[in-house]
């Protein structure tokens, strides 16, 4: 999936999720209450997560309820969700010196 990711091409993640280069692209879905628009969210625009109850939430900046939230059972969860790890909180370049840099 990162190597995907990496390489420009969209992955995807969820039944309502793909991982593209820039962020996340949220399909709405229809629910008893109406359906629920499509949207993009960039890296940037997440402001915080969660995971409660087998329950994962994605929080946006300025946005009080989740923009996202979906189960953990479902297949392919845990992969995503460590590309959405990776991709949220990159691990820093190494330094000059640094072995893992040769």
């Amino acid at each position: 999936m990162f190597k995907k990711l990496e390489g420009g091409q969209d992955v995807p993640w969820t039944d309502e999720m793909t991982f593209e280069p820039d962020g996340l692209d949220i399909r709405g879905r229809t629910g008893l209450f109406g359906k629920t628009k499509n949207q993009f969210l960039e890296w940037a625009d997440i402001d915080n997560f969660g995971m409660n109850n087998g329950q994962f939430v994605i929080f946006a900046y300025d946005e009080k309820k989740p923009v996202y939230q979906t189960i953990v059972s479902q297949p392919n969860f845990f992969p995503g969700f460590y590309l959405f790890l990776m991709k949220k909180f990159p691990a820093p370049a190494p330094e000059e010196g640094d072995p893992r840099k040769e």
